[in-house]
This record gives C-alpha cells, sequence and structure tokens, in this order.
C-alpha cells in the first residue's frame, strides 16, 4: 500500500452520494476556488464518465453504506484513491 505523505496534491477532491433515486457528485479543484455538483439518475455507467471527465489525479469520499464495498469495486480503476468515511462515528 502506498504511504500517504502530507504534501500529496490531488487535482479533484469528490464526494459521491450514491442513492435508489440518484446520485450526486461534488468535486472542488485543488485551487479550491471552484466546485460542481451534478446529479443523475444511479447509473453506474454515467458515474463511471463523469469521473473520466476530470482530468488529473481524483481523490473520492463514500460513505459507508450497504452500497460502499460495491462502488469502491466498481470505481477504483477511475480514481487514484478512494477514502470510506462513517460520519456518524467521524468526531470533530
Amino acid at each position: 500500500m502506498k504511504q500517504i505523505t502530507k504534501n500529496e496534491i490531488y487535482k479533484h477532491y469528490i464526494a459521491l452520494d450514491w442513492s435508489k433515486a440518484n446520485f450526486a457528485l461534488a468535486s472542488i479543484r485543488d485551487s479550491g476556488t471552484k466546485f460542481k455538483v451534478v446529479e443523475h439518475p444511479p447509473d453506474l455507467k454515467i458515474l463511471k464518465q463523469c469521473l473520466k471527465e476530470l482530468p488529473g489525479k481524483k481523490i473520492l469520499t463514500i460513505e459507508e453504506t450497504t452500497t460502499a464495498q460495491w462502488l469502491y469495486v466498481e470505481l477504483k480503476d477511475y480514481v487514484d484513491k478512494i477514502l470510506i468515511c462513517e460520519p456518524f462515528k467521524t468526531s470533530f
């Protein structure tokens, strides 16, 4: 497994919300000045196409749900890194 360095920079930081009704994909560039949100029906082909259209290194965050493992397997070749998070257990 690759060691993460504190200076590792991604071109796109992406969050995914997947449900039966739709998926929402939010991305922000490394400059942090402009973000984009797209919503589509829950179609894996459309999601993969959206990820392919983002150039450069990409890191994707997926909420830990029943679909997280499936999404990880399906999307691991479309991004450079995937983070699975459990928002209810995360404390700040």
